[in-house]
């Protein structure tokens, strides 16, 4: 199978809102099973029907999308998996998942699209007691700690957990190694305490299997030598991954800051 990673920019650049289209078509043109995308409008149904797409607006109103396409969603029984509803409201389109299912096994799929920052004490006092006792205690709590619970609370219900399923997310985190070393550690940074705290939770990053460290996907400025764009797995996923790379497309600066991620995996 073929996935791809890709922020298409669209949040604050009207040029890249501009070359919508040009971006859907190039991300077609990689031919991925699944594509995890972010910052993105709803292509036309002409390019791509509603039935291959799954999504919410990353902040309620906005103008700017999560989503997840699926190429073949008959043949891969996709479905879209909902969000638990206590954390619905503070994860606003910041985790888009579904269910598909291939020859051997169930798969959770989810796109991610980290919003930055510390949370108000006053939503997580809010929430039910069972989920705030899974947000960290020694720190502030961020935004990408919310999409971690949210995943793994989907991760437990059916037919993920009883059937021992494949995981795999991707999507803009908004955080990389390179974040601490250039601002230092600390409650709005914190890349890598947040990526010690998903790997306790059993998730994986296939791209280093193939790459020493981290590859730049950011190209806003050229001081950003960032990896923003991740993707996460289990150790049953990240086992059939056999390739994952960033890609490098023709005219990249006219589609958007991000460059897409491609993975790879037998199934």
């Amino acid at each position: 199978m073929r996935f791809i990673t890709w922020n298409m920019g669209e949040a604050f650049e009207q040029r890249y809102r501009d070359s919508h289209d040009r971006s859907w078509e190039t991300l077609l043109g990689l031919n991925p099973d699944v594509a995890f995308v972010q910052e993105s409008r709803r292509p036309s149904p002409d390019l791509v029907p509603e039935a291959h797409l799954f999504g919410r607006p990353r902040n309620d109103g906005g103008s700017f999308e999560t989503l997840i396409y699926v190429k073949d969603p008959v043949a891969l029984s996709a479905q879209s998996a909902p969000i638990p509803v206590a954390l619905q409201p503070l994860t606003q389109g910041q985790v888009v998942a579904g269910w598909i299912t291939t020859a051997t096994r169930p798969w959770l799929i989810a796109s991610l699209h980290a919003k930055t920052g510390v949370l108000d004490q006053q939503p997580i006092d809010d929430l039910p007691d069972d989920l705030r006792r899974q947000l960290p205690t020694d720190r502030d709590v961020w935004h990408m700690d919310l999409i971690a619970l949210t995943v793994e609370m989907l991760r437990r219900t059916k037919p993920v957990a009883a059937h021992g399923a494949n995981f795999l997310a991707g999507g803009d985190v908004n955080l990389a190694w390179r974040l601490d070393e250039l601002h230092g550690p600390g409650s709005f940074w914190g890349s890598s305490e947040w990526f010690a705290h998903v790997r306790h939770l059993g998730w994986q990053r296939p791209h280093l299997k193939f790459h020493a460290g981290e590859q730049r996907t950011l190209f806003r400025h050229p001081h950003e030598l960032y990896q923003l764009d991740h993707y996460f797995a289990n150790s049953v996923t990240n086992q059939a991954v056999t390739d994952c790379q960033v890609v490098i497309l023709p005219h990249l600066a006219e589609l958007s800051d991000h460059a897409p991620v491609l993975l790879e995996m037998s199934t």
